[in-house]
């Protein structure tokens, strides 16, 4: 997956189609373990929770899987290119969110339930997950 494909997505220059193409074959699976490929962008992108909440609207118009989504989250997280400021309001709901995506396995499951709260955490702010436990 190229970093600069899902910048080109946030800022509304590539469509949801375009995104799933580069993020085809980009991941593999050997027994627990998974590997994501990851072009590196040249240029400091700021992600805010509305870029979020577009990869949310994707996923819960089934657009987007699970481990594409799971794949993103690992992208943003691992990335040295994205970045958010997590002391700040949005910033907060960024890295919460991106975490919630990146680690379904120990976090919450990447269902429609459990993304319909991650998009109201980013708009709202709370933690509705918790609360619907």
């Amino acid at each position: 997956m190229k970093e600069v494909v899902l910048k080109e997505f946030f800022e509304g220059t590539l469509d949801i189609d375009a995104l799933v193409a580069d993020l085809s074959g980009s991941s593999t699976s050997e027994n627990d373990t998974s590997h994501v490929r990851i072009q590196d962008m040249e240029s400091e992108f700021v992600v805010r929770s509305e870029h979020v909440v577009k990869i949310c609207n994707a996923a819960l118009n089934n657009k987007l899987s699970p481990t594409e989504l799971k794949n993103i989250g690992f992208c943003l997280l691992a990335s040295d290119t994205f970045e958010w400021n997590a002391d700040t309001v949005d910033g907060s709901r960024v890295a919460d969110v991106l975490f919630y995506f990146s680690s379904p396995e120990i976090n919450y499951e990447l269902n429609y339930h459990n993304i319909g709260l991650f998009k109201s955490l980013l708009i709202n702010g709370g933690n509705p997950l918790e609360q619907s436990i």
